[in-house]
């Protein structure tokens, strides 16, 4: 009970917002996800396969609505909001996809996303994500240990 509670005041907190701030919130989350997952490629050497650069289009549609959301009439806000809200549900599927293909649960619909076995370090993880040559960056020596759930998962549990 305490968390339909809490959706309750959420959404008493949303409808209260203006439609713009909640355009600029929108646009703002958007540009932050899509700017991490560009620092984690070029600091965190971070190898996208083509089902993770297909997922960031979601993100940047979204950032252009919500820019869009901020400075259009008041009558066009609401449609626009509503549209990321579909852009969203849409990169959920993707994200859907991009963890079965990861999981080994179906073959990948892109033939050149190489979806990688999941045993080894971390480094043969990395090196398994593309077949273009890999950008390690010198903190990766000795390669890191450890578990992490797949990035797509991130996205469809959000």
């Amino acid at each position: 009970m305490a968390s339909v509670a809490a959706f309750a005041a959420l959404t008493t907190r949303f409808s209260a917002m203006s439609p713009r701030v909640i355009g600029a919130l929108a646009l703002a989350v958007a540009g932050s996800a899509l700017g991490l997952a560009v620092a984690s490629e070029y600091w965190g050497g971070l190898l996208p396969c083509s089902l993770c650069l297909m997922e960031r289009w979601p993100y940047r549609i979204a950032m252009l609505l919500g820019a869009l959301a901020v400075v259009a009439p008041r009558p066009v806000i609401r449609p626009l909001l509503w549209l990321i809200v579909l852009v969203m549900l849409a990169n959920v599927g993707l994200a859907a996809v991009h963890v079965g293909v990861e999981q080994h649960l179906w073959q990948n619909p892109i033939n050149e996303c190489a979806a990688p076995h999941l045993g080894g370090t971390l480094l043969d993880r990395l090196l398994q994500l593309s077949s273009r040559p890999p950008m390690i960056p010198p903190s990766m020596s000795p390669p890191r240990r450890w578990e992490s759930p797949p990035a797509p998962s991130w996205t469809a549990g959000w």
